[in-house]
């Protein structure tokens, strides 16, 4: 898991290029507040997952075939009867 560094808007604002590199050099993420809420998170460049699938991986276990779930249910549905 990446560090997290909580900085304010006002501080950002003093020392954008150290905080900026400091991310750069040691993989730190830094969310920006305003008024106590995040406002923004700066992550180090190719951290950002590729898709919704990307980033979970590792996480989900499929047990058995996972295209079994694509196979057509043999249902018989109201609209189709007519």
């Amino acid at each position: 898991m990446a560090k997290v560094k909580k900085v304010s808007v006002s501080e950002l604002k003093v020392h954008a290029l150290q905080l900026i590199e400091s991310v750069k050099s040691s993989k730190t993420e830094i969310e920006v507040y305003k008024r106590g809420k995040l406002v923004a998170r700066i992550t180090p460049a190719g951290d950002e997952p590729k898709s919704l699938l990307g980033c979970t991986e590792g996480m989900i276990k499929f047990i058995g075939d996972p295209d079994s779930i694509l196979e057509p249910l043999d249902l018989e549905w109201d609209s189709l009867k007519e």
